[in-house]
């Protein structure tokens, strides 16, 4: 069983909230309720869906990021850190935390890639 959510204050689509290994009505509303209460389960769940993300970049996409404009590179920043308007120091930081596991040199990444996540990250701390 999945369950669908949209909030079209952040998210014009439908996502995957949570998966159930059978359906059964008091798990899946008690989940709901705690979802629709709970900042800190909406961003763990959040904190997974970018991780998800983030396992799924493709290795030349940070350079196709290198070679935009500084206009551009703004809006890509903030898309490669997954941020609507607002930016949550906590939250960044995480994220860069995230990325660092899969992109940093000692961790088997790239050099360059951890590079510009840092230059991505001090630019959106200053924005």
């Amino acid at each position: 069983c999945v369950l669908w959510f949209r909030d079209t204050r952040t998210r014009p689509a439908f996502e995957a909230l949570g998966k159930f290994s059978s359906f059964d009505k008091r798990r899946v509303l008690y989940f709901v309720a705690r979802y629709a209460t709970s900042e800190s389960l909406r961003r763990e769940i959040d904190h997974r869906r970018f991780e998800r993300r983030v396992a799924g970049l493709p290795s030349d996409f940070f350079r196709e990021i290198e070679q935009l404009s500084r206009q551009d590179k703004a809006r890509a920043f903030r898309h490669l850190f997954d941020l609507d308007s607002q930016i949550d120091p906590h939250s960044l930081d995480r994220r860069r935390r995230i990325m660092a596991r899969k992109f940093h040199p000692d961790a088997g990444g790239n050099g360059e890639a951890m590079s510009l996540i840092n230059q991505a990250y001090e630019f959106l701390v200053q924005a």
